[in-house]
């Protein structure tokens, strides 16, 4: 076996390791969920596996260590029994032919694995700049196949669904001192007492605070805040009422315009 002067030492199709994956369930067992997915979505480009709605690999822990070569048997089984203690992959013996085949089928537990990786990622790992994207320069690894985006779509979400309180966002951030107040004091706790507990991602914390920052007297909020509620608990509102919500430019400018009126009626 002669060694290549390309970016692979050996002419072989190496195995594809996702780095933050291994970091969150494991090396080992990283590895081969992302073996067991790359198998499903074989059986998906053929149409073939297909049962109770997804498609699925099958195959014997033997014939399994043989992908494996640099594990004994007992330890790809431990593997696979690790990941199926983690819920992390769904096995099944229903599918096969011939009664006495307890030849097993697995596919992976797409949603389990995104709820790991959203809590994961977002108490052990903070905020975690991920880039998945084709074509890296210098990737670890690679697979001379068509690329999957399955697993990239669960962990992309995984990251977007990663949701913080306002103590642990403003923890992260620099806040004006006024807008910390307001939201401290008056909306957060308002919110609270009508069941509306908030843990937003990133993103929509910035949203938030942005939009108050724009208002030209932030106090306004504290004012539409009970009507806001009123309207809300009666089902006024068509999305889920909420702090993005009440802080949205067209919500506080009809909350300002029916305050306007209000007080128009009162004076006439």
């Amino acid at each position: 076996m002669d060694i290549n002067k390309n970016r692979r030492l050996l002419d072989e199709n190496p195995l594809l390791i996702l780095p933050t994956l291994a970091a969150v369930i494991g090396l080992n067992e990283a590895i081969v969920l992302q073996q067991i997915h790359f198998w499903c979505e074989v059986a998906r480009e053929k149409q073939t596996n297909y049962k109770s709605g997804h498609f699925w690999v099958y195959n014997s822990i033997p014939n399994w260590q043989r992908q494996f070569s640099w594990w004994s048997v007992s330890t790809v089984k431990r593997i696979f029994s690790n990941l199926q203690q983690k819920r992390l992959v769904i096995v099944s013996s229903s599918y096969n032919k011939y009664g006495p085949d307890r030849t097993k089928w697995y596919r992976p537990h797409y949603e389990e694995l995104q709820k790991l990786l959203a809590k994961l990622q977002c108490e052990l790992m903070g905020e975690v700049n991920l880039t998945l994207t084709k074509g890296q320069s210098d990737p670890t690894y690679t697979r001379d196949y068509t690329e999957n985006t399955s697993e990239s779509k669960v962990i992309g979400s995984a990251l977007s669904d990663c949701r913080l309180s306002f103590s642990e966002y403003s923890a992260e951030k620099e806040i004006d001192i006024k807008v910390k107040l307001l939201l401290e004091r008056f909306l957060l706790p308002k919110l609270e007492k009508n069941g509306l507990k908030e843990k937003l991602p990133r993103g929509t914390w910035d949203q938030v605070i942005n939009n108050i920052v724009r208002k030209r007297d932030i106090w306004d909020l504290e004012t539409n805040i009970d009507p806001y509620l009123e309207k809300a608990n009666a089902g006024k509102y068509k999305k889920s009422p909420g702090l993005a919500h009440f802080a949205s430019r067209g919500v506080q400018e009809k909350l300002n315009y029916e305050r306007r009126r209000r007080y128009e009626q009162y004076y006439d």
